[in-house]
């Protein structure tokens, strides 16, 4: 199936490894262009040699070294990717973290940097890239939530409360964008097995443990490949997807309970 993504720009945030990395190797899949985003300037070389050698084609791939949850970083990126580039057809914001207490009495300080992590940075970023999709004549944006975000599993309330807010933004926004051919949805997640990820760390840590919450909480027993994920996003962003924003897609093995 064509999506129609062949020549697009995709800029991805958060993807020097793991979901965001995926995401990235299934759009060069698609043709399109993709802006490839991380903190650790390593971490991202190595993606950008492996995804390079991946896709046979190093031209589509550039590569922006930062903290993309800071307001001046985002502007240089983006006037980076608008200068090599043009525009900027695609945002994916996988930006976060789900790692914190799961106390009830959560420090101010935790709470903002949690906010800051999984809220703020997508907001800011989407706010930025906004300009220029008006501008351009129309853009799909697509954020990475959780299923924390939607039931209650278990995670750090902050968490959970800061990638609900992700989801109720998203559903918002979507309304004012859409006459701009904006479109704006959310992609949901459960739990995604990837090297250095959270649940690669926790298998190490208590295999046993992680088993069985997969036994009891998973209806397929088993954990999310980053693939499995990636496909949804970017069918999500694609020309396929045009009649779909404001929604919010969970693919989570049949975890959630309520929706």
């Amino acid at each position: 199936m064509d999506l129609g993504l062949r020549g697009k720009v995709v800029l991805i945030a958060g993807s020097s490894y793991g979901l965001g990395k995926a995401v990235a190797e299934g759009f060069l899949g698609e043709g399109a262009n993709v802006v490839l985003t991380g903190r650790d300037r390593a971490q991202l070389e190595e993606t950008e040699s492996f995804l390079s050698t991946t896709c046979g084609n190093s031209a589509r791939i550039m590569s922006y070294p930062g903290d993309l949850t800071k307001l001046d970083t985002i502007r240089a990126c983006l006037n980076s990717v608008l200068e090599h580039l043009g525009r900027i057809d695609v945002l994916v914001a996988n930006i976060g973290s789900g790692a914190g207490s799961r106390a009830w009495n959560i420090p101010e300080d935790d709470w903002d940097a949690m906010f800051e992590k999984n809220f703020d940075g997508a907001r800011r970023i989407t706010t930025e890239v906004l300009g220029a999709m008006v501008n351009q004549g129309g853009g799909s944006v697509v954020f990475v939530s959780s299923i924390a975000g939607v039931e209650t599993i278990g995670a750090p309330i902050h968490y959970s409360v800061a990638k609900a807010a992700l989801i109720a933004y998203a559903k918002n926004l979507s309304r004012k964008v859409a006459e701009n051919n904006i479109r704006v949805n959310t992609v949901a997640p459960g739990n995604i097995l990837f090297e250095k990820g959270t649940w690669d760390r926790k298998l190490k840590d208590d295999k046993d443990g992680v088993l069985a919450m997969l036994r009891a909480t998973v209806p397929q027993n088993r954990f999310a490949t980053p693939r499995e994920i990636s496909d949804f996003i970017v069918f999500v962003a694609s020309e396929r997807a045009s009649f779909m924003t404001g929604s919010c897609i969970i693919v989570d093995g049949g975890q959630t309970a309520t929706i």
